[in-house]
């Protein structure tokens, strides 16, 4: 059983093990509602779709049967182009699914919809177990029904997150199954998720046999966290500790030479580390590490220039701009706006 905190296992007894209805045998039909957003991920969809449709073909049974909603319509496009045919989401209302899945995109933080989440309230109070993937954390947030729970957060977007919602409750894993709500983190994390749920509603040989089928590895664990940041696929494990803790100690900003202390190395021996397995110093990496954030932060959050110099260690603004142009090509201001 999970213990609510944001990198346990995610995973609770009950009516998160499996997606049959109580009332139905096993030969009825897991009705899954997605709910699309513009913009939304493809790939998010596609990982779902391919899964699910390997179930009924590998099973000779009809085990899902899905369909697609949006608060405007009638097409959807997503992120790469393509469009999908959508129905108006009131539908959903009257014919509750077996699970509701919003589908977010990569902004995510702009898109905001009264009628999606009165909606998803709605379903809520009917007993309709809910999902949002990627981006669509700020939409479940924002229509109540996380219930001060933690969501798998995007890496990427956990600034924004932590500025308008708690920060206890934006977990690092690559999805969350608790209890009657799933959240995931999206792109590929989508085929963990959704290998999980019919591991838990038709056994664990099934799960695996599709996963053979797409070509997929091990599938991961909702205890797993994303992988992100310049050194995912470092293996040393003092690089990586103090790459992490780079990332962690930007506000108030630690130097190089305090943060090798911690980790009980010299600051020529982590000189030397960085050099070998980064091709740079630790200074310089630390300096890329506080400009990615501020990026997105620009894109993602609604904080001033000045507060997002600030927040990642630029004492101040004149130099935040000069690097950030030096290192984007472009003023902080300008890469909001095109953002």
């Amino acid at each position: 059983m999970a213990d609510g905190s944001p990198n346990s296992a995610g995973v609770e007894d009950g009516i998160a093990l499996t997606l049959r209805r109580d009332h139905a045998g096993d030969d009825s039909v897991i009705r899954v509602a997605l709910i699309l957003v513009p913009r939304f991920s493809m790939l998010s969809l596609s990982s779902l779709l391919e899964a699910a449709e390997k179930a009924n073909q590998l099973s000779g049974k009809r085990l899902f049967e899905y369909s697609f909603f949006a608060c405007s319509g009638p097409v959807i496009p997503s992120q790469c182009g393509l469009s999908v045919e959508v129905r108006p989401i009131e539908e959903l209302v009257s014919t509750p699914p077996d699970l509701v899945l919003v589908i977010g995109d990569s902004v995510g933080t702009r898109f905001k919809s009264r009628r999606t989440e009165a909606t998803l309230r709605q379903l809520k109070r009917q007993g309709v177990r809910i999902g949002g993937v990627g981006s669509a954390c700020f939409i479940l947030a924002r229509a109540g029904v996380l219930q001060d729970r933690p969501c798998a957060v995007p890496w990427y977007l956990r600034e924004a997150y932590v500025e308008n919602f708690s920060p206890h409750h934006a977990a690092e894993n690559l999805y969350l199954i608790d209890r009657d709500l799933v959240t995931c983190a999206g792109g590929v994390a989508m085929l963990d998720l959704a290998l999980a749920l019919i591991s838990r509603s038709f056994g664990n040989e099934l799960a695996a046999s599709i996963a053979d089928e797409l070509m997929y590895g091990a599938i991961r664990s909702p205890g797993d966290t994303q992988s992100h940041g310049l050194v995912r696929r470092v293996k040393n494990p003092l690089v990586v500790q103090l790459a992490r803790l780079m990332e962690e100690s930007v506000e108030p900003l630690v130097s190089p030479r305090d943060l090798a202390r911690r980790v009980c190395v010299s600051q020529r021996q982590m000189e030397r580390l960085f050099s070998h397995h980064l091709g740079t110093t630790p200074s310089r990496y630390q300096k890329r590490v506080r400009l990615n954030r501020a990026q997105r932060m620009l894109r993602h959050t609604t904080l001033t220039v000045s507060e997002i110099a600030i927040a990642c260690g630029f004492q101040s603004l004149s130099h935040f701009s000069k690097v950030y142009r030096q290192t984007f090509g472009l003023s902080p201001r300008r890469d909001r706006i095109l953002a």
